[in-house]
Parts: C-alpha cells; structure tokens; sequence
C-alpha cells in the first residue's frame, strides 16, 4: 500500500482524546501522576493489540520545591530550578549584568546577580566561576521551568563537580525591572530555595512493532512522557502522536521491512534526559547493532506554529524530512543542526536522528517570543515552540488540532520512509559532505600552525570510493554498509569523548573532538600552554585519522 494510505489514517479526534487523556495529570519525573499518565499508554497501545512492556528504574531526578525572594522589605514571586541546590537563606548585594560582560567581570565576590534570559547551564556556570553567590534571571511576562546542570542522564562520579553550586531562580520582565531599581539603589537582597533531588524510580516504557520477516533491525521512535506542570503540548501531544503512529504502523505490518520500536521516556525535564540515557546504556550493544535510526518528537501541535521548515535533522537524514515536509505542507525543508538537548542520548551508538521537534512558531516582535530565540531560533526563521512553554499554561486550549493532525503525517511519512524503503534512505555522502565542512572550518581557525588538509583530502578520497561501491552492492549489502557507516561517522561528527558516556551540555560543533582548537588559538605561540595544547590538538587529530581509517576498511570490505 501505499504512504497516502497511512497518511490519510490519522485520525485528529483520537490525536486530540489522547492529548486530554494525558495532559489531565502534572507528570513531574518518578511521581504517581506521572505514572497514571504511562498506565494510559500501556492501555491504548494493548488494546491495539501490542505487548507494551512497562519498567521501573533508578535515576537521578530534581524536582524543584519552593523559592522566596524578599528584598528592602518587598516579596516578589520566583521560581527555581531543577539540578540547582537549595539554600537555607542567603543574603547578599544585588549586582545587575548584561550577557556581554560575562568575559570581562572581575570576581563579584559573593554578590547576586540579575540577568536577563534563560536560567541555562551555561550563564549558570558562567556566573558561578565570577563569584556571584546566586542567579536571578529575568524571562518575559511568564517564568519558564528550565534544569540547570549540564550533566547529561545519570551522573558518574567524575561528572559530579558539573553540577551547579549556587541557588538560581527566575523572575518575570515586572519583577526584573523592579528588582534592577532595587541594585542601583545598593538594596541587599534574602533569597531561600527548595528542590527535591535524588536518586527515584521513574517509569520507562517501549513496545516492538515487528515486521513479518525474521528481520532484527529497527527504528525507535521516542518521546518524554514527563512534564512542566500538565505539559498538554509538551509532551503530551508528541505521546499522543505516538500512540497513533503505532496504531497505523500495527495495521500495516505485513508492509514493513524493518521493526519499529517505540520508547516514551521519563527523566527528561527533571534528570536531564535520565530516561533515554539509561536506556542507552542498559542497551548499548543492541542498539549497536539493529538499531537504524532514531526519530525523536517532541512539543508538536502547537497554536500558530506554521514554521515546519527548521526542525533539527542530521545531514544524512535531510533527505527525510523534506520530501515529508514538502509532500505534505509544501514548504522547502531546510533543517538545524542539533543542539545537546531532546533525549539525543544515542550519538555515541552510532545512530543517525531525525527530528526533535517539528513545528514553529514564526519570527516575531513579541518580547515573550525574544526570549525563545536563546533555544530555539538560531536560524532566525523560527522562534520555538510557543510562549506558554515550560509554563503553567501549557494546556490543551494551546494545541491546534489541524495543526496536530498535519504535524502527525509528517511523523508517519517520514517513519514511513525508514520502515518500508528497501534501501535505507540515509544519506552517507551527506555525512562525509557535513564532515569535511567542520574540518574546513577548523583548519581555517587553526591557520598554518597545524594542518587538516591530510584529513580533508581522506574524506574526498572515501567519497569518491563510496559514491562507486554504493552502485555495486545488493540491497542487503547496502543497507549492511549504511549501518556500518553511522557507526563511525555519526560520532566523528557529534562526540567530544567517549563513545559510551555523554558530552556534557555545551557547544556542540562539527567534529566537536576539535573543541581544544578554541583555546589552542588563543594561547602565547610562545607559552607552555600553548605547547601542551598543540600536543592534545595533535593527538585528537590522529584518533580522528585512525577512524578514517576505518572507514575506508569498512567499505573496503563490501567489495
């Protein structure tokens, strides 16, 4: 059959049923309301048949309690954060900065900052190394929930010293403006915090959709069941995409040519993608080696949000999403890089992504959209998912339900593509192609101090091998090959480190294994720092040659 029959299955009604179902409950991470929200799941994807299995497993979950902020006499509403600490009571000066002194501040010496935006790892960490005792961050007229730590899934011990040290809240634009009076008057501000963090069991919970055949291979396809307060967009239409995804899959399973594999996780707005991290480490070698794809959603449906052109992809799975996009909506697909954010817990593994989120909200004036632009609207086309993310109102009168039915096709087409092409339509040259970009530009950053050119020139030379071999092979060999080939590339072009932990939450380049080339270029030539620089520089160039190599061994092989 055909994808205009899978398509036109959606059903908006039990998109929206679904999208109630779940978003009656506040499914904070590990809690029972959370869990009455997995129950539903399990249910509707049994009574289509389907064996789901339901797991309970440990995490490191931070629930933020309560935060008070009284200053020269006057209370003021805050929120705080997940991963921040708490603090018993604080009482310190207030210092109000801008985002572009954060390089050129002395030590503040126990002061508080105001700053406006996001309350994000990075300015956290930032203001922590200036000395500053605590962070208020000014948002909009509404306070966005946001985790502060930059540590990726379940700590290990090396990973510990990562987390924040100073109590964070955040304020709306009224509060921030009264409050930056208060610091020009000299006024000291009391701040106290609570938040619950600690190891907890939270829910996890996949079910398989299996092709006829004796075939192992599949597609997972995952989502965050947990939540900011009823989270009717976020998470719950993404979970209720889901369910309808099975659905249609399950009734035309006799098509498939690989399995599909559904996950909805907890642990991610409150242990920092702790669900989908245990998942990868509990499954690495699996995953290693049947996994094809992983296709991540995430906060669709949404008022508004008529954007569909800038959703994260990775070059070899562009091609996806633009003949969906564009079958379906029309619009020229032009797609993101991903950030180190959306359950993207399987870059190690080797597995290409697609998608984390899918519609936008269009580029706009409104001060409560500006501030969206620091996670969403790098591209300037787009300012993320609406203003009542990561609010109280997010509440199903947000979600437009033709919206939610146009984004769901999109979802089936694509995963469409993957469980029934023959070929696996993942674009290896795209890869190589996206790879040798990131060298340019680190070659262009380091100058003539060290070259890239011998890793430039391999790249072309594999090109040239693959664009040959591909035309030659078999389906089953084809298809052998691409997997091969995302095992390697995708981490050369997505890993700092360690293949089997989890970079913690910063830049994320192309070839981030070059991130020592950034300090390198601002070191004395001269110096001694400079010189052990150049030498680690030097030894992550070979590591990245050696999998070249290994590449070129890899296709090789399949002649």
């Amino acid at each position: 059959m055909s994808v205009t029959e899978w398509v036109e299955s959606v059903q908006q009604d039990d998109l929206m049923e679904h999208t109630r179902q779940i978003a009656q409950y506040e499914r904070l991470s590990g809690t029972r309301e959370e869990l009455k929200a997995f129950q539903y799941i399990y249910e509707t994807l049994s009574s289509y048949g389907l064996k789901p299995e339901l797991i309970e497993h440990d995490a490191f979950i931070s629930l933020p309690k309560s935060a008070n902020l009284v200053v020269n006499g006057e209370e003021f509403q805050c929120i705080t954060h997940s991963m921040a600490p708490s603090e018993p009571g604080l009482t310190a000066p207030l210092k109000f900065i801008n985002k572009n002194q954060l390089s050129s501040l002395d030590d503040q010496n126990g002061k508080i900052a105001i700053i406006h935006g996001l309350a994000a790892p990075g300015t956290v960490r930032n203001l922590q190394k200036l000395g500053f005792a605590a962070a208020i961050f000014i948002n909009t007229s509404l306070t966005y929930e946001m985790i502060v730590s930059p540590v990726w899934g379940n700590p290990t011990p090396e990973k510990m010293d990562d987390f924040p040290t100073i109590p964070v809240i955040s304020v709306t634009k009224e509060t921030g403006e009264r409050l930056i009076q208060l610091a020009d008057s000299n006024h000291e501000a009391y701040l106290q915090t609570q938040v619950d963090t600690r190891i907890r069991k939270i829910p996890l919970l996949t079910v398989d959709i299996e092709s006829k055949g004796d075939q192992e291979d599949f597609i997972l396809f995952s989502g965050h069941v947990d939540s900011w307060h009823y989270g009717a967009m976020d998470n719950g239409t993404a979970n209720a995409t889901m369910l309808e995804v099975a659905r249609i899959t399950n009734e035309h399973r006799d098509e498939l040519k690989r399995n599909l594999r559904l996950a909805f996780w907890s642990g991610h707005s409150h242990g920092r993608y702790a669900g989908s991290a245990y998942y990868a480490d509990q499954h690495w070698l699996e995953l290693y080696e049947h996994c094809v794809a992983h296709v991540n959603i995430d906060s669709v449906g949404g008022q508004n949000a008529t954007v569909l052109t800038q959703a994260n992809c990775m070059a070899e799975t562009k091609d996806i999403a633009t003949h969906s996009v564009g079958e379906l909506t029309g619009q020229q697909f032009e797609g993101k890089r991903y950030g180190k954010a959306g359950d993207q817990s399987f870059w190690g593994i080797g597995i290409p992504s697609l998608y984390m989120g899918l519609s936008e909200q269009p580029p706009t004036d409104s001060s409560n959209m500006t501030v969206h632009e620091e996670m969403f609207g790098q591209s300037g086309k787009s300012t993320g998912f609406g203003w009542w993310w990561h609010t109280p109102e997010d509440l199903v009168d947000k979600i437009d339900p033709a919206f939610l039915e146009r984004d769901c096709q999109v979802y089936v087409h694509s995963i469409h593509q993957l469980l029934t092409k023959p070929k696996l339509p993942i674009n290896q040259l795209a890869a190589i192609e996206d790879i040798r970009d990131g060298l340019q530009t680190w070659s262009e950053k380091l100058q003539s101090s060290i070259s890239l050119q011998h890793l430039v020139k391999k790249l072309c030379k594999i090109e040239e091998r693959l664009k040959v071999e591909q035309e030659e092979l078999s389906v089953d060999q084809y298809n052998q090959l691409n997997m091969k080939l995302s095992r390697k590339l995708v981490p050369f072009n997505y890993v700092q480190s360690s293949v089997f932990d989890y970079d913690t939450l910063f830049s994320l380049p192309k070839v981030p294994a070059l991130l020592e080339v950034d300090r390198l270029i601002t070191l004395d030539p001269s110096s001694n720092e400079y010189f052990f620089s150049k030498t680690k520089v030097q030894r992550i160039i070979n590591e990245l040659e050696f999998q070249l190599k290994e590449v070129e061994t890899i296709i090789n092989s399949f002649h």
